[in-house]
């Protein structure tokens, strides 16, 4: 597998950004980043152009219209294709947008729903449209973003059986959202753990943000489908930040059967580039709540290795957490280790 690291949650003037698609890829592309997504609001994409904007000054200062013939959402397929290159992988989504129950990105589908449609309190109509909707450029999965914003939180957390939602946002822009994400997977959810700007403005790809490492065989939409249906995602604050997490020869993402009660090995590894944050701990974690283990460590390479046991019965879930000296900056997906 070949590391690659973007962000899959940017929005531009077709929805609450600013400018256009081709300007928010290319500069993502020329910022370092290996892949990118235009996920603007569904919710704006259904309103025309005339209707949202009365105003020219602010339609030529956020906003310029499509090609003629084309909808925003086409426009920004073609743009993605057209910024694709060597290097770089431009993809088109969109974020479902219930102003109660949270926001839902959507990449790869062929075509989009929205809030206004399906309703803001009930999830199920989305859940059901995802289920059955049409692959795009390969088969749509989806990510549940910066839980906790909106008052109900996907029905705080609770489970459902969404094969097609893969990610949960740890990071989002400044916010963290790590104690969500253990919730979620004490609920049941089986979710990889991604790192966002969710940009609004002009500033796309900026390095103050986070990103998604992703693991996968090639840069391509299917290679970048398959490593996020497989959860081999991580995120991280810091750009360039290498994490792995090996139990029993499995990475992140995958589940592991054991013996009940077996005792595991569980290794993580850490590389931060120069001019990353130095390493202070690395934590382990198997529910809500503080960690289960710890290990110090200096520099900006480091591995920690902890003991664990396979549970007596059913299933358990195992994160590893990375901090600096100041703050948390990066969390793996978890490995789930179920008893034979």
């Amino acid at each position: 597998m070949d590391l690659f690291f973007g962000d899959l949650h940017n929005h531009t003037g077709y929805s609450d950004g600013r400018g256009r698609p081709e300007q928010a890829l290319a500069q993502m592309r020329d910022r370092g980043l290996d892949f990118a997504a235009i996920t603007d609001h569904a919710e704006s994409l259904s309103i025309p152009y005339t209707t949202r904007f009365t105003q020219p000054t602010v339609a030529t200062q956020f906003y310029v219209p499509p090609p003629e013939g084309a909808t925003e959402w086409e426009d920004i397929q073609h743009q993605a294709t057209l910024s694709t290159r060597e290097g770089f992988l431009g993809l088109r989504g969109f974020e479902f947008t219930s102003d109660t129950q949270g926001h839902i990105n959507v990449w790869f589908s062929r075509d989009y729903t929205d809030a206004t449609r399906l309703g803001h309190d009930d999830l199920t109509p989305f859940f059901e449209w995802l289920k059955t909707a049409e692959a795009g450029t390969a088969e749509p999965v989806a990510g549940l973003n910066h839980p906790g914003v909106q008052p109900k939180m996907f029905d705080e957390l609770a489970y459902r059986d969404a094969e097609r939602i893969v990610t949960i946002e740890i990071f989002n822009r400044m916010d963290d959202y790590f104690g969500r994400y253990l919730q979620a997977l004490d609920n049941g959810w089986r979710l990889g753990a991604i790192g966002v700007s969710d940009h609004h403005r002009w500033d796309w790809g900026s390095p103050q943000l986070s990103v998604a490492g992703v693991y996968a065989e090639s840069l391509t939409e299917t290679g970048l489908q398959e490593a996020l249906k497989a959860r081999r995602v991580y995120a991280t604050r810091e750009r360039g930040l290498r994490l792995s997490v090996c139990l029993d020869g499995s990475g992140v993402g995958e589940r592991v059967t054991a013996p009940a009660g077996a005792e595991l090995r569980l290794e993580v590894d850490v590389e931060n580039p120069r001019i990353g944050s130095e390493l202070a701990l690395i934590e382990l974690y198997s529910g809500k709540g503080t960690p289960i283990a710890s290990q110090a460590v200096t520099g900006r390479r480091a591995r920690a290795v902890f003991g664990v046991r396979a549970p007596e019965q059913g299933e358990r879930w195992y994160v590893a957490k990375v901090l600096s000296s100041t703050r948390h900056i990066a969390t793996a997906t978890a490995i789930w280790v179920a008893a034979k």
